[in-house]
């Protein structure tokens, strides 16, 4: 059995990940710079190691203290770090792609030049040279061209998208996000009532590994977020595309290729790829594409092997509290079919994000973690001694 390391155990995405290699007899270090580490109180945790920043020295004394096979970074930046580290990729195995593939799907402009070399759809997408030339560009547009996309070139999820109306949605909008993640791109607005598709692949230098679809029922923010409620499908169109642009790149390592489909044509439509392990790596795993068995195949033994099969297709994976209680109640649903979403049971095979019976300290965890956020202490100090 292998010592698998992974970073920002802190995330949900963490925690299916340290299960599924914990239930196959693998030893988990769980590394955090949080202190409520999610994954390191899981039973399938072997170690939790607390640290105050990702540095390459500090991962490297837990590499070789605890002997680890393969690194698996969860979040971007601690990607980067490690993917820039000659030192962390000499004596551990880690799960991610050169750093001019990697750019390419950080940078969501790159991404999208990328996609038209490969002639997959985009949505139209305008890039400014600079502030004064993005304003330009935005006062001749007419009415009639809105609503569009403001989309920060590097950010994650929904942070620092906005969808304008207006010129004067824009304006009020953009000095804060150009102040926060630079120059934006502008895109045009795929309308709501087509699903939003995620096809997700798993790559060992340049070949395929294995594929996951899934489709979003809900989100949050209902805008444009994190999946909330998800289901598994089969859509060899979105693995088509994403195996093109994949394999342009050499990839190597997890990535998600995250489609629209636009209801007017009923033609998919990239959004972005993601470089990482994503949110919603529990429903593959459910549906029995076990992505963490694949990766410790190919990447401890160091030599390809398919792990390509047929999996669960209609199994939901659920992100219940509080996200898609969110996503409901901000919903534009009547208030009865807000009360029936949340009360009434989803019919089928149904698998939680957090929840599991068999390791229940993360949830309650999680449940503490919602609360000190929400919650101030110095203004709970002040309701109760008042």
């Amino acid at each position: 059995m292998s010592v698998i390391a992974i970073t920002d155990s802190e995330t949900r995405k963490s925690l299916a990940v340290t299960r599924a290699f914990g239930k196959l007899g693998h030893e988990v270090i769980n590394i955090s710079s949080h202190r409520l580490n999610l994954s390191g109180v899981s039973k399938f945790s072997t170690r939790s190691i607390y640290i105050n920043q990702y540095e390459e020295e500090v991962l490297l004394k837990i590499i070789e203290e605890n002997n680890v096979d393969i690194l698996i970074t969860c979040e971007e930046e601690t990607m980067e770090l490690v993917i820039k580290s000659k030192k962390i990729s000499q004596v551990v195995e880690c799960i991610n792609p050169n750093m001019e593939s990697f750019n390419v799907c950080r940078d969501k402009y790159l991404t999208m030049q990328h996609a038209l070399n490969n002639k997959v759809r985009i949505p139209k997408t305008y890039m400014a040279k600079s502030i004064d030339a993005l304003n330009n560009y935005m006062d001749n547009l007419k009415d009639e061209d809105f609503p569009i996309v403001i989309k920060p070139r590097k950010s994650s999820g929904s942070r620092g998208i906005k969808i304008c109306k207006n010129i004067d949605d824009y304006y009020s909008s953009i000095s804060s996000i150009y102040s926060n993640y630079g120059l934006p791109m502008v895109q045009e607005y795929i309308p709501p009532g087509g699903d939003a598709i995620g096809a997700s692949f798993l790559y060992y230098h340049g070949k395929e590994v294995c594929h996951f679809v899934h489709r979003r029922i809900r989100e949050y923010p209902v805008s444009g977020g994190p999946s909330t409620l998800c289901e598994s499908i089969i859509l060899p169109e979105a693995v088509k595309y994403g195996r093109e642009l994949l394999k342009e790149l050499n990839w190597h390592g997890v990535a998600m290729v995250e489609y629209k489909k636009d209801p007017r044509d009923g033609e998919l439509v990239l959004m972005e790829i993601n470089p990482r392990i994503w949110g919603s790596i529990q429903l593959p795993i459910y549906c029995g594409i076990n992505i963490p068995e694949a990766i410790a195949e190919n990447y401890k033994n160091k030599e390809y092997k398919s792990y390509k099969k047929e999996y669960k297709e209609g199994v939901k994976l659920r992100w219940f509290f509080p996200a898609d209680i969110l996503s409901i109640l901000t919903s534009s649903e009547s208030l009865l079919k807000k009360l029936k979403n949340i009360i009434v049971p989803i019919k089928g095979e149904v698998t939680g994000m957090i929840y599991d019976p068999e390791d229940i300290k993360p949830s309650f965890l999680y449940l503490y973690s919602i609360f000190i956020k929400t919650v101030s202490i110095k203004q709970l100090k002040k309701n109760l001694f008042r």
